[in-house]
């Protein structure tokens, strides 16, 4: 998945036109997962800027779409609150309490922050399973910071460079 950062960094350097939706699709395929989105933090809501689904778009999670970010697995990543890989969000009771766990039927989770130069918080990277999975692991975790840091590296005034977001 380094690869993938790194093509995303090539991408925003020298305008490439391939766009984050593939390099998230890739990053879908490798790990299995069934939706895998970048966000971005605008006041109070998480804005979904970028999606990759096995399927078609849950109608909650679309580009463009947002939700409060007080309900998401995105605010307590960020908090601390809970770790970056959940792997049955089913036996965790803050997760089981949380209405998006329903509404995007989140049975595994990964997430990490996309953290700009300054510090600030920008969005979050995520990955989201419809069945439990023991098999994540922190590699797996890992290589998501490397392409949350891609991400943040190719934000300029709080918007990313180089249209590399694709349409939304």
């Amino acid at each position: 998945m380094s690869e993938i950062a790194r093509g995303i960094e090539t991408s925003v350097r020298e305008r490439d036109p391939r766009r984050l939706t593939g390099f998230l699709c890739e990053v879908r395929e490798v790990l299995g997962m069934d939706v895998v989105f970048a966000s971005q933090l605008v006041g109070d809501r998480r804005v979904f800027r970028c999606v990759s689904a096995a399927g078609p778009f849950d109608v909650a999670v679309a580009p463009g779409l947002s939700d409060a970010l007080i309900d998401t697995y995105c605010r307590l990543i960020i908090e601390g609150r809970i770790p970056a890989i959940v792997h049955d969000s089913s036996v965790r009771p803050e997760l089981v309490a949380l209405e998006v766990t329903r509404r995007l039927r989140i049975a595994a989770y990964i997430g990490v922050p996309i953290v700009l130069a300054d510090g600030s918080v920008f969005g979050t990277l995520c990955c989201i399973s419809h069945s439990p999975r023991r098999d994540l692991v922190d590699s797996d975790t890992a290589a998501l910071r490397l392409i949350a840091q891609a991400i943040a590296g190719s934000v300029v005034d709080g918007q990313i460079a180089g249209g590399i977001w694709g349409a939304i």
